[in-house]
């Protein structure tokens, strides 16, 4: 099967059943993966598959996605813990913080390879200070939303499709009172620039930023569905040591949000 496939994958991974073609073969290949869900769209493919560890080919040692046509690769709930299994692969940015991965260093091969995300306490720190030696491109920490402290009716959510990461926190329609706050360690007081990882179907959503008790306006805009993460930066003073951010619904509206998580790069 895998044969037939590589002769013909130049001629049709672009069809749009392709993808369901490749699903099948790491199932043949490890059955006891019974749910699989590839999501491929433009130039990103987001992996579901919560007992996946394995899925490169026992018979060539590669990656049996390298077989699609993409850049970017994000690895929604799932059980892999070796980096050696994005061999052969071809890409830009890697999402690794749902991975039980702790060691960074088989993804120096990817020549390609411009960013790194992982959890904000993944990796051990030798292994990190060893990545970095090598890895000059960009290395980003996440922090996950459901991980964070949520109060006043905001609660984590779970099970939705389109929600593959894991976990979101929903809760702040018409709930002005909702709070989600994280602790960021800072080695420097500075500004930093956090990109901001959520969804708003009902419109753009008008929201609060608290920073160590100061606050600023911020809009989101329309994701215009709940099934679709959107992306914004945003820029906070931070101070040397431990700092709060929180977030909060500016007015009592249905236009609202929810949250994945929030991510910075990591400074070494």
């Amino acid at each position: 099967m895998e044969l037939v496939i590589a002769y013909h994958a130049e001629r049709f991974r672009h069809h749009v059943e392709f993808p369901a073609l490749i699903e099948s073969l790491i199932k043949r290949y490890y059955p006891k993966n019974k749910k699989l869900d590839l999501t491929l769209r433009d130039n990103s493919l987001e992996i579901w598959a919560p007992d996946l560890n394995e899925m490169t080919s026992p018979v060539t040692k590669l990656c049996l996605l390298r077989y699609l046509k993409f850049k970017d690769l994000f690895v929604a709930k799932n059980s892999i813990s070796n980096a050696k299994e994005f061999a052969g692969l071809n890409l830009r940015r890697l999402y690794l913080q749902h991975t039980q991965i702790t060691d960074l260093l088989p993804l120096l091969s990817i020549a390609t390879l411009d960013r790194v995300t992982i959890q904000h306490d993944q990796i051990p720190q030798e292994q990190l200070a060893e990545f970095s030696k090598h890895f000059t491109k960009d290395l980003v920490q996440v922090y996950e939303a459901e991980d964070a402290i949520h109060t006043h009716k905001v609660k984590a959510n779970y099970n939705h499709r389109n929600y593959t990461s894991g976990g979101f926190v929903d809760g702040f329609y018409k709930n002005p009172n909702g709070i989600i706050s994280f602790k960021l360690q800072a080695k420097q007081t500075g500004i930093e620039t956090i990109r901001f990882r959520y969804s708003a179907g009902f419109g753009d959503a008008d929201i609060i930023i608290i920073t160590n008790d100061k606050e600023q306006e911020f809009t989101l805009k329309s994701t215009r569905t709940w099934e679709e993460w959107g992306t914004a930066l945003i820029t906070i003073d931070l101070k040397q040591g431990k700092n709060v951010l929180s977030f909060k619904m500016k007015t009592s509206t249905h236009k609202c949000f929810n949250l994945d998580s929030i991510s910075r790069p990591l400074k070494n």
